[in-house]
Formats: C-alpha cells, sequence, structure tokens
C-alpha cells in the first residue's frame, strides 16, 4: 500500500532536485517540499560567489538528460567555473521548469518534523511499535496558512547545511557569547559579499575572517579589493 504514496524530497536545492530527476526517471511519484519561495533559495544568498569546481562536476546525470530532452536546453561550457547565479539561472531554474518536475515542487512548505504513521490511520510509539520501520513517514510542514500535514512512503533530506553553521567556538559548541555576537551582527553570515551588499559593513572596518578554506580565500581576496 505504500506505493500509492510519493518519495517526498526536502529541499528545492541542486541535491534535492537531482534526486527527483533520478526518481522521475524510474517512474516514481516524487514530492518535492522547498521551504523558500523558488527554487536554490539558498544559493541566491551566495550568488555572487563562483563555485569551487566547473560546470562538468554540477550538472547530475539524471538532470542533463531531462533537460536536454526539452530540446532547448543549452548545456553551458564543462569548464567554466560558475557563480551561484549563473548556478541557478542555467541550471536550476530550468530544471525546476521541465514540464515533468514543475507541479511536483511545493514552495513554502518548511518541514518542522517528520515521524511514522500506520496505513490504518493509528500513531506509532517511537520506541515500542512493531513494523514501525514499514509504516508510512508523516511529514509536517509550516505554511504561511499554517501547519499541514504529509505522508509519504519514503524522506530524502536535501536540507544542507546553509542553515546551520559551524559555530565558532572550539569542540562542536557556540563560544561564550557568540549568539550574542550574532544578534549584534558582530559575526555575519557565511559567505558575505564585501564588495556588494555588504560593503557598507565592512569599509573602514578591521575583520577577522575564521576559515582556512575556499570560502575564506575568497572572502580574504574581496575583503584586500574592498580595502
Amino acid at each position: 500500500m505504500t506505493e500509492n504514496y510519493p518519495v517526498v524530497v526536502i529541499g528545492a536545492g541542486p541535491t534535492g532536485l537531482a534526486a527527483a530527476a533520478h526518481l522521475i526517471e524510474q517512474d516514481q511519484e516524487v514530492l518535492v517540499l522547498e521551504a523558500g519561495a523558488s527554487v536554490g533559495a539558498t544559493i541566491k544568498q551566495w550568488k555572487h560567489i563562483k563555485l569551487f569546481s566547473p560546470w562538468r562536476f554540477n550538472i547530475d546525470a539524471a538532470a542533463r538528460r531531462l533537460l536536454e530532452n526539452t530540446g532547448d536546453w543549452v548545456a553551458p561550457r564543462e569548464t567554466k567555473l560558475p557563480t551561484g547565479a549563473e548556478f541557478l539561472e542555467q541550471y536550476l531554474e530550468p530544471l525546476a521548469s521541465h514540464p515533468k518536475l514543475i507541479s511536483q515542487i511545493i514552495y513554502g512548505h518548511r518541514v518542522t518534523k517528520i515521524s511514522r504513521l500506520h496505513q490504518d490511520g493509528r500513531g506509532v510509539d517511537k520506541a515500542r511499535t512493531a513494523d514501525r520501520d514499514e509504516s508510512l513517514f508523516l511529514i509536517r510542514t509550516e505554511t504561511a496558512q499554517g501547519a499541514v500535514d504529509l505522508q509519504a512512503r519514503a524522506v530524502i533530506d536535501a536540507t544542507g547545511t546553509w542553515n546551520q553553521p559551524n559555530p565558532v567556538g572550539r569542540s562542536g559548541i557556540e563560544a561564550i557569547g557568540e549568539s550574542e555576537a550574532h544578534a549584534a551582527s558582530f559575526i555575519t553570515s557565511p559567505l558575505p559579499d564585501p564588495l556588494g551588499a555588504d560593503s557598507e559593513d565592512f569599509a573602514g572596518k578591521t575583520i577577522l575572517v575564521l576559515g582556512a578554506g575556499h570560502s575564506a580565500a575568497n572572502t580574504i581576496i574581496s575583503l584586500g579589493r574592498l580595502q
């Protein structure tokens, strides 16, 4: 009976849409729940940043087949490093608009809880209910109209980590006073835009960059250009 219910994918970013493309290719019913108002809502917050890998590593195979079947999608040059904005405009937005996918994405649904539900409608105890692993998933979402409960036979979490960045403190926990520093805007969100939207916040100030990866390097380069 669970075959009558969709596979629910949480998140309409690159991973979520790729998962949906693979499911569609296998003739599986799929439903994509996106908390934001559009596809790739998180990417829009760092659209000024270039990806760290070229196009050929960023287009999923099943998604490419879907797009190529439309006849009007032109694949980007595979060796180019796209910005977040280009990644959206040239790949994710056309993919989300594909006839086989566009009606399967629901925006403005933030998943807050996931549990199990018997097919006969009975609830499932967290510890003792028999056959819990074979029961339907119960998914609660928050919308502008209130809470909505949905049922699924499987769930794929593709929400990513953007809204749960690493803390400043050691040992994986926040430093003392870190929450207050965030509230006072002393600590920025990841991947700021020193040469654009955030230039006034950084100009003329001494900045500490935490991290030693590609994102930190890009931020340091932008701060140098701002200076």
